[in-house]
């Protein structure tokens, strides 16, 4: 890669992202200029600022010497912008300052005229999940039989045949209380209850026999998969999240070249530059679509397989041109 033409690439993260840091250590290999910004430093002088006349725009961050201009910046790693909530908790107002300056920083550090992975915008749209399942049927990939539903009945015609409740929101302990985690589970007629069936829109899908389980990282025009063999541990054979590391083997995966393609052209069709992408391999090596993550996280899968995946991505954010 020719060292001049690499792009200026800036980290949109928080302090404590193991991702960005590996990020900066592939970034400083390339020799390609990075700043990376944490949305939730404690010292407001920090947060981005944006200035504005009738000869130019700025948008101004504090490097520790000076205030620098990001405007130039050619690409952007997009984690999250949360900031610090600590500082705001004295505030007059504390919530609502905290809000505003989130939702500025937002602003700010989404306008700016570079290449995002991935553009905050498009993460929302890839989000959908009833675009991904439709997308992916179109592409000709094969997707579990789905029902959105608040009416028992119909549930109960569907699990006439294996089903799994999935989540749809990510919960949090202001809205479930403690346990903020909900997993995939089986569901079955005696673990249905109408009176929570219907006072919400639900996910189910039918339930398919796994061989193993495919994480696939789409990075710009490849794709890099690993084997997770959730089913030799009985915490992880239904969901995998319940991560069980020591009995769960991990192994690069070769996809079929159609089934790569295919998953690159579903990334690429939500207008997103990477993806992390979750199929089921059955018993009869059929491949099966669950979900796209337009920011999945890779570092335990890479520690596990080998797999170059912040090695790939770093030199994406170097070489991307403007879109």
């Amino acid at each position: 890669m020719n060292k001049q033409k690499l792009n200026r690439v800036l980290l949109v993260t928080t302090q404590h992202s193991s991702h960005a840091s590996r990020l900066e250590e592939e970034l400083t290999s390339l020799e390609t200029h990075y700043f990376r910004l944490n949305t939730d430093d404690s010292k407001l002088e920090n947060l981005p600022q944006y200035k504005s006349s009738q000869e130019s725009v700025k948008i101004l961050v504090n490097n520790g010497r000076e205030r620098i201009d990001i405007s130039k910046f050619q690409s952007i790693w997009w984690d999250e912008v949360v900031p610090n909530p600590e500082v705001y908790q004295n505030m007059p107002y504390g919530k609502w300052a905290f809000l505003e300056t989130q939702k500025a920083s937002d602003w700010i550090l989404s306008s700016l005229d570079a290449t995002y992975i991935n553009d905050p915008i498009e993460i929302i749209r890839a989000s959908n999940k009833v675009k991904q399942f439709k997308r992916a049927r179109a592409l000709g990939l094969s997707v579990p039989e789905t029902l959105i539903t608040s009416e028992p009945k119909s549930l109960e015609e569907f699990i006439e045949k294996e089903t799994i409740y999935k989540p749809i929101s990510r919960p949090t302990e202001e809205s479930v209380g403690e346990d903020v985690v909900i997993y995939t589970n089986i569901v079955d007629e005696k673990s249905i209850n109408s009176k929570s069936i219907e006072c919400k829109l639900s996910l189910f899908q039918r339930y398919i026999p796994k061989k193993f389980e495919i994480r696939s990282y789409v990075i710009g025009d490849e794709c890099l998969t690993a084997e997770i063999h959730s089913q030799k541990s009985e915490r992880s054979k239904i969901d995998w999240r319940k991560y069980d590391i020591a009995n769960t083997p991990y192994y690069p995966h070769q996809l079929p070249n159609e089934v790569s393609e295919r998953l690159i052209n579903l990334t690429r069709s939500f207008n997103l530059h990477y993806s992390a992408i979750d199929l089921i391999v059955t018993p009869k090596n059929e491949y099966v679509f669950l979900e796209l993550n337009p920011q999945g996280m890779w570092l335990w899968v890479e520690t596990l397989t080998g797999l170059p995946i912040t090695k790939k991505l770093a030199s994406l954010l170097a070489s991307l041109k403007i879109s």
